[in-house]
């Protein structure tokens, strides 16, 4: 879910923020928008700037609301913020009450570019000043060139108090147009990942090469077992991928609709 939103435009279900419909449409269980994003404001703006020029006050209640009917379907729920953590929502109320209000654990995206040991550090901070729990970080590869990125990344695992859950990569294999990965049953491990990808036209990557690219910048839990190529991925009405008829469709050891 996102609590949140400053930034709207056109959805299926009306105004909408584009970061919420993605959460919305990567969501396991289908949920209305409102539900997902109860509090949206027009412009990209701070929110509590947003709020005031609306005309309006954030009450936490919908939020908690929302949140409740959320845990009733799913088994775990995520909660994206808005800006970073300390973010307003009035004059007196911020983000980090979120996490409190909703009994949720705190895990810290880290942008990885110069700074960024700053911002993290300080954020951390101020979790542990709330009597949050700090369940992890994640560093996310924002900029390919960034200098010294280990060395960065090094310090950010010996400071913050919080195992690091993993870094994303700067992903920019030209092969892919689009790209789905599904959980299907394994033998050996229960569940195992496996990428369904849509070329560029004209490529002939294959998938042995798009699989050991893939791997080579994930963790081991998360490498995937096997990448088929298809000519477009299955979607609802509203445009939503759907991974479950991906997941059947491996299942029943259907082919691939390209070679």
């Amino acid at each position: 879910m996102k609590p949140v939103a400053a930034g709207a435009m056109d959805g299926p279900e009306g105004r909408a923020n584009a970061d919420a419909l993605l959460l919305q449409a990567e969501s396991s269980v289908r949920h209305p928008y409102a539900t997902v994003n109860p509090w949206l404001f027009e412009p990209a703006i701070a929110p509590h700037i947003a709020a005031a020029e609306a005309g309006q006050s954030i009450d936490t209640r919908r939020i908690a609301a929302a949140h409740e009917r959320l845990c009733a379907d799913a088994e775990v729920v995520l909660a994206e913020g808005a800006g970073g953590f300390l973010v307003p929502l009035d004059a007196g109320r911020s983000c980090a009450e979120l996490p409190g209000l909703l009994g949720m654990e705190v895990l810290l995206v880290v942008g990885l570019r110069l700074g960024c040991l700053n911002h993290a550090l300080l954020t951390a901070e101020a979790i542990a000043a709330r009597g949050l729990a700090f369940s992890g970080w994640i560093g996310n590869c924002i900029e390919p060139d960034f200098p010294r990125r280990e060395a960065n990344i090094a310090t950010l695992t010996a400071r913050l108090p919080a195992p690091c859950l993993g870094i994303v990569p700067w992903m920019a294999e030209p092969a892919v147009a689009e790209a789905a990965v599904v959980g299907v049953p394994s033998e050996r491990w229960g569940e195992t990942p496996v990428a369904y990808v849509v070329r560029r036209g004209g490529d002939t990557t294959g998938a042995a090469e798009l699989k050991q690219w893939a791997n080579a910048r994930v963790g081991k839990t998360q490498r995937l077992a096997d990448v088929h190529f298809i000519d477009e991925l299955p979607r609802s009405a509203i445009g939503k991928v759907l991974k479950r008829e991906l997941r059947d469709r491996h299942v029943a050891g259907a082919p691939s609709t390209s070679a």
